[in-house]
């Protein structure tokens, strides 16, 4: 689309200490396998969509991050759904996993690529190739929301502080508005090409951690959760405490629209930046 913002910066892709686990309610570990979350949760099930485009601010965004079949509702369930779950600690999850269920996400990378070389590198993100056939690729897709910002506005400019919490989901109403960091890690398919022996499903890509905007909307009579990056300059304020004097750190962006992405995590190899605008609803079952 055009009219695409230059960003002023980029946040560091940071660390997950652990990847999303979950149980069935009143499941026991031994029957964990078959819940599409893999672990041990307390919280609630939901369904997620990906809108093909949307509008922000008055301005229609092509979304860059797509369902696999356009409005159909990634769901949790046992066995067969995905990882749709609202965690009571604070945050909404996305785990779609193609080997599971035959369901996955879509990405298209508006961007230049890099191809960094060294044995913890990727050596072949081959989806990143322009007309890479978008269906083909990709294997499995998480996605999560993270630790939650206290917002204000000085003459009319976004300052986001973090908190020490996530998004109390639950308690949002339409109106309501929240931001919050977001999490995103993918893997993609094993291109099994006989002159390079490599197998492309055991590289793990993760995005820097971006902020995002929540907004609780009414649509279709119905409550529903709906993320999607910052459209306008804002500013991440940091307050440290140095010999009893609190220091005050503001760092401005133009926008959360961009993500870097890496592969090799302990090296940090770099595969760009790229364009990716999307709207993620979450709803209750």
């Amino acid at each position: 689309m055009s009219g695409k913002a230059k960003v002023n910066g980029l946040l560091t892709v940071g660390v997950l200490a652990a990847a999303i686990a979950v149980l069935t309610p009143g499941e026991s570990p031994a029957g964990a396998p078959d819940d599409p979350c893999d672990g041990h949760y307390v919280g609630e099930a939901l369904k997620a969509v990906f809108s093909p485009d949307y509008t922000d601010n008055g301005v229609l965004y092509e979304s860059n991050i797509l369902n696999d079949a356009e409005s159909v509702w990634y769901r949790y369930a046992v066995p067969d759904g995905d990882c749709v779950f609202y965690f009571r600690n604070g945050h909404v999850g996305l785990t779609v996993d193609r080997y599971r269920n035959g369901r996955f996400v879509k990405m298209r990378f508006d961007g230049e690529p890099k191809y960094p070389t060294g044995t913890l590198c990727a050596p072949n993100p081959y989806f990143f190739a322009p007309g890479a056939d978008e269906d083909s690729w990709p294997r499995r897709f998480y996605f999560r929301t993270s630790t939650a910002y206290n917002w204000s506005r000085e003459d009319g400019h976004l300052v986001l502080k973090s908190a020490s919490s996530g998004v109390d989901f639950p308690a949002m109403v339409p109106g309501h508005i929240a931001y919050c960091v977001s999490l995103l890690r993918f893997w993609v398919m094993d291109l099994v090409d006989p002159d390079f022996d490599y197998d492309e499903s055991l590289d793990e890509y993760w995005s820097s951690n971006e902020p995002v905007k929540v907004t609780c909307e009414l649509r279709d009579g119905t409550a529903k959760w709906v993320i999607r990056p910052i459209t306008e300059p804002y500013t991440i304020r940091t307050e440290t405490k140095v010999k009893g004097t609190i220091k005050v750190s503001n760092t401005t962006y133009s926008n959360s629209l961009f993500r870097s992405f890496i592969s090799g995590v302990r090296t940090s190899c770099g595969h760009g930046t790229f364009y990716f605008p999307f709207e993620l609803v979450f709803e209750r079952l």
